[in-house]
């Protein structure tokens, strides 16, 4: 009886090793962006939604957006080199960034107001090697790049640990002008996509195909999917933008990822 026991404690014991094995290697799609992609209740990003979409018994969804940062921001405060550090073959990165980069680069002291906080995560526009070197009040030395530099490190450094690069571009806000709905096309989502072109790996125009669902559905409607700010949306409105993520996915058979979507 003994030996029977110890016989299927073994068994037991060598299933759960090999569930811990599987879970363990089982690849994961890390989400780095701002509030847009991730951000608490009764507001949601689109990253939070997008996990309802994948089969997550064959794949983990890591989102490790964050509010207020943008790629300076996410570099600076060591929150890009955490999800390097997690990077495995078979993983995935999704980025998405543009909508705290705008202001002029600058440093800000202790205790700094909104503006301040703008200037400490601004970078200079475009996807060139332009630089500029700032100096913080506790004397620490920063360089700060482009967007598009920002965007193209990550990419090379996902590709560095046989991960795959997704990039995207950011969700639109809720805003009309004579029925139409402005894009980011001109600047933080086309230097997206020039970056992934450049770089060879896959874009998803998010911003676009949701302003063409927008202009479809109407001010009235949209109004729904948003937080009165016109740029956090809530569950529904995240749902939408995930959705458009899948198009996105889907339309390009050549991304891996499409082996993951729900049936």
């Amino acid at each position: 009886m003994a030996k029977i026991f110890k016989f299927c404690f073994m068994l037991i014991l060598a299933g759960l090793v090999g569930l811990a094995f599987t879970r363990q290697q089982k690849p994961t799609i890390y989400i780095i962006g701002d509030s847009t992609t991730h951000n608490t209740l009764p507001m949601m990003g689109w990253g939070t939604a997008f996990a309802d979409f994948v089969d997550t018994t064959r794949i983990n969804v890591a989102n490790h957006a964050m509010a207020g940062r943008s790629t300076r921001s996410f570099v600076r405060e060591g929150r890009w080199r955490v999800v390097d550090s997690l990077l495995k073959p078979g993983d995935y990165v999704m980025m998405v960034f543009g909508h705290n980069e705008g202001e002029k680069p600058g440093v800000v002291g202790p205790n700094p107001d909104a503006h301040q906080r703008a200037i400490a995560r601004g970078v200079l526009k475009g996807i060139g090697e332009d630089t500029v070197h700032l100096t913080w009040p506790d004397g620490k030395q920063e360089i700060v790049h482009t967007f598009g530099w920002y965007i193209r490190q990550f990419i090379r450094d996902t590709k560095a640990k046989g991960a795959t690069p997704v990039v995207l571009s950011m969700i639109p806000h809720n805003i009309f002008k004579d029925g139409k709905v402005p894009r980011a096309d001109k600047d933080y989502g086309l230097w997206s996509k020039q970056v992934a072109d450049q770089e060879g790996v896959a874009f998803i125009d998010m911003n676009n195909l949701t302003a063409d669902k927008y202009e479809k559905w109407g001010a009235d409607s949209v109004a729904k999917l948003f937080m009165p700010d016109k740029t956090h949306t809530t569950p529904a409105g995240a749902r939408v933008n995930a959705q458009s993520v899948v198009d996105g996915i889907k339309a390009n058979p050549a991304i891996t990822l499409n082996q993951y979507l729900k049936k």
